[in-house]
């Protein structure tokens, strides 16, 4: 009985020993977690409210409030990239560090010229009509109005109007004029009815993008390319009838299968330029592109050339489509 009475200390203090050291390696183990607070604002100061601040290492985000202000929390000591957007708005990306588990970070975006949005509404002829502006509701004649992927296009007349006998189907169309900035409206036409446009032009500027032009073209060609069966296309009004919240549901939708949030996204046509699909919600998009496995498509001639010449075509859709590992392959284009 003595050597039991005598072991029960002993045996009590190792035991008590071991719970200690569990419980300080346990919070050894345990990430710091802390938060990233910060505010967006304008190039002149002022805060801008339900800017989207992404964080790529997390594949999270939330919207900067009333006050520009936005945090971000759940955070282990480390660095971290954020991307900012907001319509009206040039992006900024900025890198910053939360250490002893706080960060702090003020970014400045800077305001662009954003035209009033254009508006899509039913017409009782069929095919394509509308009516073109500056922004001080000024009729625009001598505007090309081009159907992207159709070869269609036409000018407006002198008080702005213009018409084009497109058939049933999704389409961006692109307007230009000397003097103004290119603007891009998406339309999905039906079989029984038409739709008509009004859209509002900016002047052209300094920060106009020179390599827009450039995408657009491509664009054409991707869509002039484009085989049925293995290209879908989404305009504003298709994502809001079909209630799509974010990109990865549209492009699953196309797919038929639940893509990888991880997949990229070609920005505006750019190859240079790609987000990560979860990065990416519906309601600042214009108009998306899909291509299904677009490395292995094939598209034949019209003059009927053989294997070779089929070979050749594909080398060139696939440079302007770059085959995807996620099955499909997405091009979006922003509201300007």
């Amino acid at each position: 009985m003595r050597r039991i009475l005598r072991w029960i200390p002993t045996a009590l203090a190792a035991v008590a020993l071991v719970a200690v050291t569990t419980s300080a390696r346990a919070q050894d183990a345990q990430p710091v977690t802390g938060a990233i607070s910060g505010v967006v604002r304008d190039d002149v100061g002022r805060p801008v409210e339900g800017a989207e601040v992404l964080v790529m290492q997390l594949r999270t985000r939330v919207r900067s409030r009333a006050d520009g202000a936005f945090t971000v929390d759940q955070l282990a000591n480390g660095k971290y990239t954020l991307q900012v957007r907001r319509v009206g708005f040039a992006p900024a990306s900025v890198k910053v560090s939360v250490k002893d588990g706080a960060g702090t970070v003020a970014i400045v975006l800077k305001r662009v010229p954003f035209s009033l949005p254009s508006v899509v509404t039913v017409a009782a002829r069929g095919g394509l009509s509308g009516v073109v502006a500056d922004t001080g509701y000024r009729p625009l004649g001598g505007v090309k109005v081009q159907v992207v992927g159709t070869n269609q296009s036409v000018e407006t007349d002198s008080v702005g109007a213009f018409f084009l006998p497109v058939r049933a189907g999704t389409y961006m169309v692109v307007l230009r004029r000397g003097g103004f900035r290119r603007q891009v409206v998406s339309v999905t036409v039906p079989k029984d009815t038409g739709r008509k446009i009004a859209a509002w032009m900016l002047p052209e500027t300094k920060d106009s993008d020179p390599r827009y032009g450039a995408m657009l073209f491509d664009q054409n060609l991707r869509v002039l390319r484009a085989a049925p069966a293995t290209s879908k296309f989404f305009s504003r009004e298709d994502i809001e009838r079909l209630g799509f919240t974010d990109l990865r549901a549209i492009g699953s939708f196309a797919s038929g299968h639940l893509m990888n949030p991880d997949c990229p996204v070609m920005e505006n046509g750019d190859p240079k330029r790609t987000l990560p699909l979860w990065a990416i919600t519906a309601k600042d998009l214009e108009f998306v592109e899909a291509y299904i496995n677009p490395g292995v498509r094939t598209t034949v001639r019209p003059n009927g050339g053989g294997a070779a010449d089929k070979f050749e075509q594909n080398k060139r859709e696939m440079a302007v489509v770059p085959p995807s590992d996620c099955g499909v392959s997405l091009v979006v284009w922003w509201r300007k």
